[in-house]
Order: C-alpha cells, then structure tokens, then sequence
C-alpha cells in the first residue's frame, strides 16, 4: 500500500513539474504550453489508462512525454521508491521516469527587427545599405529606416520595398535601383537641378527724370518741389518684381553606407533688370533734377523743351546675384526614415549692382548762341560690387514618407565682405561741321564723386532651404520648395546717387562746395522664392 501511494505522489510532482522545465530548458514552445494560445487547445495526445480508481488527469502519455531532464531527475529521491515497486510493469513502465540527457535547448527563431509587417528585409538581403555592425536592422539607414516616416502605415498597403532615394526610400517595387544580379544599390552620387523664382531686396532711387505741365517757365521746368513737376522715373524703390534664376547641388559619398560625403553647390539669380526710356522733340518737357549747391537752390537740366531742344533720357537699373560653396557632409543621425547630416565648408558670393542714366540733347535754339543741331550725350555710370568669403557651418536634415521626402538645410556663414562702389561719367559734345569733344564727367558723376570706393566689412549670410521631393523613379525625383538668403552687408549702386552738385566744375574748376561726394555706406540684402527642380541618385 505504501508504495502504491508513493507511485501515486511521484506521477503528480512529474505532472506539475513539467510545464516549467520545459519554459527553464528551453523545450519548443506549444507543445505543452497552458494557457493555449488563440484557437483553442492543441489535440491532446493519446494517454495510457493508470490504475483502477485512480484519476484520469493522472495517466501518463505513452508517444508524447517529453525526456525528463537530467536536472529534474537528481532533485527525485528515487531510492526512496521500493525496488519492487518500480520495476512493475503496469505501473512503473513509463519513460518520464527514467532518467535520461535532455536534448539541446531549440533556439527560438530569429524576430525582424524592422516594424512587423512593414515588408522590411530583416536580413539586408534586399536594403541597399546596412551597418556591417548590425545587419539584422538593415543598418539605420536600410530598410529598418526607409520604411519608417510618417506614411509608414500605409507602406504594407503598396507592398512596400526598400531602396535608396534621397539617402532614404521608395514605396513601390518599380522603383528599386537593381545592379547586375537584380539586388539593390546605394548610390554614390547625387545631381539636384533647380529653376529660381525668386524675389530679391527692393533698391531705393533718387528721382532722375521729371517733367512739367505745358506752358511751365523754362526756369521752372522739371524742378522738384513746383507743383507743376512731376516724376518721371526714380524717387521709389525698384527691381520689386520676381526674377528668374537657377541652381545646381552635386555631390559623390565617400563610403557604401553613406556617412560621409562632399559636394559643391552654385547658383545665379538675373540679372534683373529695369529700364526707363522718353522721347520729346520738344513738345513734352524732359529734365534732369538736382540741387545747386553754389547756388543754394533747386534747379533742372533740360533735356526737352518747346522751342529749344529735343532730346531722349535713357535710365537703367541692373541686379545679378551669383555664389558657390564647396561642403564637407557626415551624418550625425539616421533612422525610422530620418536622417540628419552636419554640413561645413567654404562659401563665396557676389552682388553686382548698377544704375547708368543717359541723355542725348539736340539743341534748337532761335537765338542762334548754339548751332543748331549740335548734340550732347552725356552718361553718368554708378556700379556697386559685393564680394563674400567666409565659412559655412549648418545641418541638413531628410524626412522619408513613402514617395515623398522632406528635405530641410539650415547653414550660416561667416567671413568677409570685399565693398567696391566705381562711379564714372562722360559726356561728348558734337558740334555740325565742328567735329566733337569728350570730358569725363557726367551730369551727376563729377570730378568731386569720381573714382573707385573700396572697403570690407565682416559679414554673416544666413541660408534656409526647404523642399519636399516625389520620387518618379528610384533615382528621379521631382521637387518642390522654398530659399531664402540674407546678407548683413552689401553695397547698392543708388546710394552712391547724389543729387547735390556744384556746377563750377562742369568744364572749369571746382569753386566754392565740394559736391557731390560719397563714402561707402552699405546696407542689408535678402533674396527669396520658390524652387521647382530635378533630382537625380545614380
């Protein structure tokens, strides 16, 4: 009787006992395991019949028992079990008894590491690049990141594949970037071609041509501040229109992940241009206005008036704006579809701006002191010139969302800004059967102003960028987005415009007030738009 009962308590530490030595020992998950997993209880296997009376949760499985674990098996104090007993057939013939090796722990098979159904290449076998430190995520910047984004959820949806675009991803199988054995690639250049449309930074002009009602006094004619005068040209701000313009990103990685790369960068905004142009043969009144400081008052140059003379006034304004950069870019972060490079380099940039005012009288005198027909084309040039060179620090950041990535650069130089303000005049006198003469000043380009200005100036120019590009192809992509610039220093051409003149050394010496003058003053500069562009990664 006490070996019956003894068999009996054995079978039920064996029975509960067994579940966790299968979780410590690392048995095959399912096999034993309770509660059941979603579905219902596996099919339970086929048990053999124990002594009469005894409980049937107590039998024992005959095919299924798993071996008993050697460490199970020394903690049983078989010797406490009568010899007897054991060896009976009918009790102790079961197998779990029976001390035996266990088998190697199954390994529990490998878990992606990407998003689970997000069609993520666990293995790398189909990202274009991974971290040989860690290919089980497919790198930081393989599929484990090109999936990710904003848009991520919707990537199973499209049968997302990963492949490298903008350092980043593509949605659609179509757009992989195969090689030779139909894997993909990274890729190891990139070529961004934009159009500008972009606004730049009005420029103030003193008014330069006036008229007047018919009928005004000659000495009254195209003077500023008579009610009868009006402004012609100049006394606004002009060039406030957008202009066109281009720029160029291009650039080689250095490395397959893509870590480090070097790049260049060039652009060109105008020139942009204006332009004023009137003609009178007399009947409409032209003049020039300025204020004479030997004489202390407001006065005009006629340049048309009936009776007298005929004439044409030509008034130009010119803006080209144009830089290059060279750049150094090593990623600081990447993952989930993100990427964030630091940027450092060597930036130039140049604004060349210019006015030029002309006039052409052709005298008609009655009085007969001027021949008639003698002519006077006279031209007053002012150019202004801003030449940058520093360094470049900043980031540039990308956001992968299926097609679509997010592209953001944010970067400051610092450096030097070369001032140089030229201003030149001339004007040419043609007398009918006299032949002519030429004398280098102007009307407002005189002996007092002439000449070349140059100064530097320490200078910081700010630069944000931000577009949003589609991939059509794995490696093409249309883009779309926004720039702006800012200068801190910069010289304009209609600042050096002086409309104080000393008319005393208009053909003879300078008599009395030194005017005009200048001296290089400068101000702020911006320049801002759209961006519409190609993209390409080969």
């Amino acid at each position: 009787m006490k070996s019956q009962i003894t068999v009996v308590l054995v079978s039920l530490v064996s029975l509960w006992a067994a579940p966790n030595l299968q979780a410590q020992h690392g048995f095959p998950a399912g096999q034993y395991a309770y509660p059941p997993a979603a579905g219902g209880y596996p099919t339970a296997p086929a048990y053999q019949t124990g002594p009469t009376g005894q409980h049937p949760g107590y039998a024992m499985p005959v095919q299924h028992a798993a071996p008993m674990p050697p460490a199970y098996t020394a903690q049983m104090p078989m010797q406490q079990v009568p010899t007897q007993t054991v060896m009976q057939p009918t009790v102790m013939q079961p197998t779990v008894m029976q001390p035996t090796v266990a088998p190697a722990p199954v390994a529990p098979a490998p878990v992606a590491s990407g998003p689970v159904g997000s069609g993520c290449d666990a293995s790398c076998n189909g990202c274009d690049s991974c971290a040989s430190s860690w290919c089980g995520a497919c790198g930081q910047q393989g599929c484990y990141g090109s999936c990710g984004g904003f848009f991520g959820s919707l990537r199973h949806r499209f049968h997302a594949s990963c492949n490298d675009l903008f350092n980043g991803c593509a949605l659609l199988k179509h757009s992989v970037i195969y090689n030779d054995h139909r894997a993909p690639r990274p890729s190891w250049t990139w070529v961004d071609a934009e159009a500008l449309y972009w606004w730049s930074k009005d420029r103030a002009l003193p008014p330069l041509v006036t008229t007047s009602a018919p009928g005004t006094a000659i000495d009254e004619a195209g003077v500023l501040g008579l009610s009868d005068t009006q402004v012609l040209y100049g006394d606004t701000e002009v060039d406030d229109e957008p202009e066109w313009g281009g720029r160029i990103n291009f650039g080689i990685w250095l490395d397959s992940h893509q870590t480090v790369g070097i790049g260049g960068r060039g652009f060109f905004l105008g020139p942009e241009e204006t332009s004023f142009v009137a003609n009178s043969n007399g009947n409409v009144i032209l003049a020039r206005p300025f204020f004479d400081e030997d004489l202390g008052i407001q006065d005009s140059l006629i340049i048309a008036f009936p009776g007298t003379a005929s004439g044409t006034i030509d008034a130009r304004t010119s803006n080209l704006l144009q830089g290059y950069e060279l750049y150094l870019r090593k990623m600081l972060y990447t993952g989930y579809g993100n990427r964030v490079d630091f940027i450092g380099g060597f930036q130039g940039t140049r604004i060349d701006d210019s006015v030029r005012v002309s006039h052409v009288i052709v005298s008609e005198p009655p009085d007969g002191q001027v021949p008639i027909g003698t002519s006077i084309t006279t031209n007053d040039i002012f150019r202004a010139r801003s030449e940058f060179y520093g360094g470049e620090i900043g980031l540039m950041a990308q956001g992968c969302d299926g097609r679509l990535t997010w592209n953001l650069m944010s970067k400051v130089a610092f450096g030097n800004t070369r001032e140089t303000v030229t201003i030149r005049g001339d004007t040419v006198v043609s007398v009918p059967g006299a032949g002519f003469s030429t004398n280098d000043f102007g009307l407002l380009a005189l002996p007092s102003n002439i000449g070349v200005y140059e100064g530097d100036e320490f200078t910081i120019v700010p630069e944000l960028a931000v577009n949003v590009s589609y991939s059509v192809k794995s490696w093409l992509q249309l883009s779309i987005g926004y720039s702006v610039i800012y200068w801190t220093n910069a010289v304009m051409a209609g600042d050096a415009i002086d409309l104080s003149i000393n008319p005393t050394q208009i053909g003879g010496p300078l008599v009395g007030t030194v005017a005009p003058t200048y001296s290089l003053a400068d101000q702020s500069f911006w320049a801002q738009g759209l961006t519409v562009g190609v993209n390409g990664r080969f």
